[in-house]
């Protein structure tokens, strides 16, 4: 079984980790080159990808895509609305056109939700990060709430932020939102066999929660929420997409147990995040297909360690960041070592 991969850009989660991952499984994977993908400067190679493509989509059984990477180049590139939805549209078509030929051929597809704020790369883009973060959030709050407060905040921050950095977010926003219900489109069309959108770094009804209730809306009235699926997150995306299609192939539906440090971390919102922990472990376990059951019953168990109130730190820096190692991170650790015991 071959599988090809258009990742979302050049970074070990995206690239090198597949690449482990289709080896320890054994598949004949095609990833497109590091070299040519899009990273923090530049966007993917366009020209490069479709004689590409072409090639290594004669035998393939899989086509696994981070729409990020065709559209716009990459994660970085689509924030800063560099593209035109001309040739985004474009580009996508020329996937399609691409799996035609190969009618056997499956599609699946993740996309990004824009993150509620911007790209930060210097001290100066440091505080734009901040204020156009808690613009996002007023005016999701002014839309939800309807509350006067809410719309003075919006106006404030409007008048803090730079003309520039705020109509290009915006820009940003509308061009990111017009693609991802244009992907539920093409699900709609059975164009796309599965597609994953992806939450990025966001906040608690922000306008992202508007963008949304939008797709949520379109997804129930297409009937396609078998082949769509949302939750938080960003650049596992291709992984996930990577073992539904192992599982699919392979006919399994692995019985897997959750274990957590304590139960009531399950409606936990974590920083960047926008619902309940439990809810976005429950989505990514649907798309991959696994089926969740208790510790009696699982063949499989997996661990995730997270704090209710965990420690923020600069990413802007490499600052080492640790577990609080308290009673609670103790009972955990001598938990999952009687799992390994089992």
């Amino acid at each position: 079984m071959k599988t090809v991969v258009v990742p979302l850009d050049d970074r070990p989660c995206n690239h090198a980790w597949v690449k482990k991952y289709a080896s320890f499984a054994g598949i004949d994977l095609a990833i497109f080159p590091a070299a040519n993908c899009g990273d923090l400067h530049q966007g993917l190679d366009h020209d490069a990808l479709y004689p590409w493509l072409e090639k290594e989509l004669n035998d393939a059984d899989y086509l696994l895509v981070a729409a990020d990477a065709v559209t716009s180049g990459g994660l970085i590139q689509a924030r800063e609305a560099t593209f035109t939805l001309k040739d985004a549209l474009s580009r996508i078509s020329t996937i399609l056109e691409l799996k035609k030929r190969h009618p056997y051929l499956k599609l699946y597809v993740m996309d990004t939700i824009m993150r509620t704020t911007v790209t930060t790369k210097d001290e100066a883009s440091r505080e734009h990060w901040e204020n156009v973060n808690a613009y996002s959030h007023a005016l999701g709050m002014a839309h939800f709430t309807q509350e006067e407060k809410w719309t003075k905040e919006v106006k404030r921050l409007e008048e803090k932020i730079p003309n520039k950095v705020l109509t290009t977010y915006l820009e940003a926003r509308r061009k990111k939102h017009i693609l991802n219900q244009y992907l539920c489109n093409l699900v709609s069309f059975s164009d796309i066999d599965h597609l994953l959108l992806l939450q990025e770094d966001t906040t608690e009804k922000g306008i992202q929660a508007i963008e949304n209730d939008i797709i949520l809306n379109m997804v129930d009235k297409l009937d396609i929420s078998e082949n769509v699926t949302m939750s938080n997150g960003t650049d596992e995306g291709t992984l996930v997409l990577f073992a539904k299609m192992l599982l699919e192939a392979s006919g399994q539906t692995p019985d897997v147990s959750i274990t957590l440090p304590d139960d009531g971390l399950k409606d936990v919102v974590m920083p960047f995040e926008d619902r309940p922990v439990w809810e976005n472990i429950v989505k990514t376990a649907e798309v991959i297909g696994l089926n969740l059951t208790d510790e009696r019953q699982a063949s499989y168990h997996v661990a995730v360690y997270a704090e209710a109130n965990p420690k923020r730190f600069d990413l802007t820096k490499a600052e080492p960041s640790e577990p609080d190692k308290n009673k609670q991170y103790k009972q955990f650790v001598n938990h999952v070592n009687a799992l390994l015991d089992q």
